[in-house]
């Protein structure tokens, strides 16, 4: 359970790097909503385009310098690269071999858990919209929990963030 924890906290760390204070998490947050409205496509549609380039291993919306990017990290024969796509205009914008440290650690830790997984990153996100009815994802990061995959999926909603937990295994696992 605390490794759990732990995997949760680097993973959030690493996945919200830019914000440093609670004032700029609340207005990060705010610009993040309104940008995420015009939003056309949807997390599952850029996890299933990517299966035909590689296996995902975590998508996420970020707001970087005001414009909304869905990242994909993709495991190839190659290694792990990073797609960036520009959901206004449904195009990859680069595809960047991942080659920060924290990112490798990051990475590395989704890749073990993906590897463990019989069920797909867009299953597990596909179930978690699916049980909160309006809340569309905008974030989905395996890791192990308990030596189990699971798949955290964060949801944005018209009262907020929600995140929850999806298994990436079948009973009897």
């Amino acid at each position: 359970m605390l490794q759990a924890l732990r995997s949760t906290i680097v993973l959030t760390a690493v996945a919200f790097s830019s914000a440093t204070t609670a004032a700029d998490v609340d207005q990060g947050r705010a610009a993040f909503a309104a940008a995420f409205r015009n939003v056309k496509g949807t997390l599952e549609g850029g996890l299933k385009a990517t299966e035909r380039v590689g296996r995902p291993v975590s998508a996420r919306f970020v707001l970087e310098d005001g414009i909304l990017q869905l990242s994909l990290w993709i495991v190839k024969d190659d290694g792990i690269s990073e797609f960036n796509l520009y959901p206004a205009i449904r195009t990859i914008n680069e595809v960047v071999g991942i080659t920060d440290p924290d990112k490798i650690e990051a990475a590395t830790a989704q890749k073990l858990a993906i590897d463990s997984a019989t069920i797909s990153l867009f299953a597990a996100t596909e179930s978690a919209v699916k049980a909160n009815q309006g809340f569309p994802a905008i974030s989905v990061l395996p890791m192990l929990s308990e030596g189990r995959p699971v798949a955290v999926v964060t949801l944005l909603g018209p009262d907020g963030f929600r995140v929850v937990t999806e298994k990436l295994y079948r009973s009897g696992f």
